[in-house]
């Protein structure tokens, strides 16, 4: 049997624990910033602070003021295992990313840039 030696076995949370607790849905717009930047020409970025539980999913709804997203992203604090299910823009004001944490209780950063 063939056997992959490069990647190691990772351990997606509790299966049974993420069943029994829905995924927990957060709104972040401008009233909850960590902070803003105008970057020019019609650009800015924003980052917002967030903690996530232990075998805890949960979808982010980014949004700034009606400005159309451009990208977005994620940074967890710790090594520990975190998983992004999904990152995109859900609508053309909106971006969404869903992240799953199997490991220790902790913050995690989400990041937008948006333009006029």
């Amino acid at each position: 049997m063939y056997q992959n030696l490069y990647q190691p076995q990772y351990v997606y949370g509790n299966i049974q624990q993420n069943l029994r607790q829905p995924p927990r849905r957060v709104n972040l717009d401008e009233s909850m910033l960590a902070s803003s930047h105008d970057l020019g020409n019609g650009f800015h970025s924003f980052s917002w602070n967030q903690r996530i539980g232990v075998n805890e999913t949960v979808t982010y709804f980014l949004s700034a003021r009606g400005l159309k997203v451009i990208s977005a992203g994620w940074a967890p604090r710790g090594y520990e295992s975190l998983y992004a299910l999904e990152s995109y823009p859900r609508d053309i004001n909106r971006w969404t990313i869903s992240v799953v944490n199997s490991a220790i209780e902790r913050d995690i950063f989400l990041y937008l840039i948006a333009k006029n």
